[in-house]
């Protein structure tokens, strides 16, 4: 065996495997499929990425998004309305769902507080019911329109000169609009105006529609949002 094909047998082999190593680097650059020897192994019991993933994005799942479908919230315009009787007030809310796009709210509340003139003490119970309607939206959410009905019932007691009977009753329509927006998974806002229309008034005691909630409303609630649904 001479010199040159003792060298010729050392460096062949040498050369292929070289040779071999870039041809998956190459069909990589080219945008072919790399032979199997250039995959990475996959761990056991996992699906290749572009499996997991057929979009091209990073594999990790969006948060769910819940649709809403009934609000149970605290009342803060009759707590509010409460303080500016100078006396305190308690109110929930509760809005659920009938059939898309179309749901029933209900509201229960009472209050305690004193009237000057005559000096006489007052619990005042209020109801009330809406139908609302979303037109852009088969949930609780985004624009809606809306009308109410709202029986007020003052009753007077711990006062110099009572009426017979010592109570008053009062009764409004309340068309509404409004605009709610899930901002978090536990939050809503809802903007609304309404205006309250009295239809009756006993009217035992002086200005006692004073004293709840009639006239134009205004302002943004925060709600709580019990049990919301999940997407369809």
């Amino acid at each position: 065996m001479t010199g040159k094909t003792a060298l010729f047998l050392i460096f062949m082999p040498a050369f292929l495997f070289l040779s071999a190593a870039e041809i998956p680097l190459y069909a990589a650059e080219a945008g072919e499929t790399a032979p199997p020897e250039a995959v990475p192994a996959q761990p056991a019991g996992n699906a290749p990425q572009a499996a997991q993933n057929p979009d091209g994005g990073d594999g990790r799942a969006e948060p769910e998004k819940k649709e809403v479908t009934n609000v149970l919230s605290f009342d803060l315009g009759y707590f509010l309305q409460g303080i500016r009787n100078k006396g305190f007030s308690f109110g929930m809310n509760y809005e659920q769902l009938i059939v898309d796009h179309f749901s029933l709210r209900g509201m229960a509340g009472i209050m305690y507080f004193r009237i000057p003139q005559p000096q006489t003490d007052c619990i005042g119970v209020t109801a009330s019911v809406y139908a609302n309607c979303y037109p852009f939206s088969a949930r609780l959410d985004k624009f809606y329109a809306g009308l109410g009905f709202t029986a007020d019932f003052l009753n007077y007691f711990r006062g110099e000169t009572l009426p017979n009977p010592p109570m008053d009753a009062l009764l409004s329509v309340s068309p509404i609009l409004g605009w709610k927006q899930n901002v978090l998974n536990l939050v809503m806002l809802d903007f609304y105006a309404s205006y309250g229309f009295l239809v009756l008034n006993t009217q035992r005691i002086r200005d006692a529609e004073n004293y709840i909630r009639s006239g134009l409303r205004f302002g943004i609630k925060f709600k709580i949002l019990w049990r919301p649904g999940k997407n369809g």
